[in-house]
């Protein structure tokens, strides 16, 4: 039976990073907001719900079945991260989301933050059909101030014109994301600059970092960067 969370979320691998997604909402939230939502069955599977979107996490086939049936019931979650294996008891179509691992210690160097309100200007000017405004900026901006989310970027005459921030943070790991660079200041290295100011910063808080390439582009950018390739999950996303 699945249940809201009451007290404590069931034991998870805290390296991988399905399991750190979910950890940092539940850092960030806990299960007293009304912004996220957890639940967990007896079989030690659970799963976030926050602004549209999930994270699953199961262990078992019962566990898959009933979290299907569970997530029939949510149409308003739009997508949904899981393993391969769980997203394939959904009979959905989902797309595979590359995990890389940063395998090497990078100089530290200053961030260089800006405003949530900069930020996204950026990223809705380079992703197509970015998040609504006011959803993301209460997220972020609520993290932003309880040290829960971090960001440097790139200014040129005034202007931010690229950026790289933590999209999840949990006790021993940061994802990275919303890695942008406005079109007309590309190929010059501010990306790369982004993410290994970023990355610098938190391995020296004793944190693995992780980042999703976008594309192939991204991919190779990373690797001369020293990701490695370190798991796939699965993104389902519904219409």
């Amino acid at each position: 039976m699945i249940t809201l969370v009451e007290n404590n979320l069931p034991a998870i691998d805290p390296s991988r990073t399905l399991s750190g997604r979910l950890l940092s909402w539940w850092e960030a939230y806990g299960k007293h907001s009304q912004i996220a939502q957890f639940y967990k069955d007896e079989y030690g599977s659970c799963a976030v719900l926050v602004d549209g979107q999930a994270v699953l996490i199961c262990n078992t086939n019962a566990s898959r079945k009933e979290f299907v049936s569970f997530f029939a019931l949510q149409q308003n979650i739009k997508s949904i991260y899981t393993d391969i294996a769980t997203a394939e008891f959904f009979n959905l179509p989902f797309s595979h989301v590359e995990v890389m691992r940063c395998e090497k210690t990078i100089p530290l160097q200053p961030l260089i933050p800006s405003s949530p309100h900069e930020i996204y200007a950026v990223l809705s000017a380079v992703f197509e059909n970015f998040l609504a405004f006011e959803p993301w900026y209460l997220d972020v901006s609520y993290r932003m101030r309880h040290g829960l989310c971090h960001q440097t970027s790139v200014r040129k005459d005034d202007t931010l014109v690229s950026s790289a921030m933590t999209v999840a943070e949990w006790e021993n790991g940061v994802l990275l994301g919303s890695v942008a660079t406005l079109p007309e200041y590309r190929r010059n290295g501010y990306a790369a600059q982004c993410v290994l100011t970023l990355a610098a910063f938190c391995q020296q808080q004793g944190k693995t970092v992780y980042i999703s390439p976008q594309n192939k582009e991204a991919k190779r950018l990373y690797t001369t960067l020293g990701f490695k390739d370190f798991e796939t999950v699965a993104l389902i996303e519904r219409k």
